[in-house]
């Protein structure tokens, strides 16, 4: 779903932590690919934020913003980093 801008949630019911952590692992290595558009190597980034229902509320805009605060914390972590170690970015981007 769109929040808004360059915002986006997506709802995963029923995933288990491990398969969340491989699709934002999924999710990180398509985004980091080099894309090619007219001739021209784009570079793209994302972060990423995770909250989980129901441990972090169980209402949509808490939980958004539970895992907005988790993106932030993650934001501290170098793309090239991001890149380099998956797993520590993932375990950054998921709420305490």
């Amino acid at each position: 779903m769109r929040l808004g801008g360059d915002e986006f949630a997506i709802v995963l019911p029923g995933v288990s932590v491990k398969e969340i952590k491989h699709i934002v692992e999924r999710l990180m290595e398509t985004v980091f690919e080099a894309h090619i558009i007219q001739g021209q190597e784009i570079d793209c980034s994302a972060s990423v934020g995770i909250a989980l229902m129901p441990q972090h509320g169980e209402e949509l805009w808490p939980l958004v913003s539970v895992a907005d605060q988790a993106m932030y914390r993650a934001k501290y972590i170098s793309r090239d980093d991001a890149a380099n170690d998956k797993a520590a970015y993932i375990a950054a981007s998921i709420a305490l």
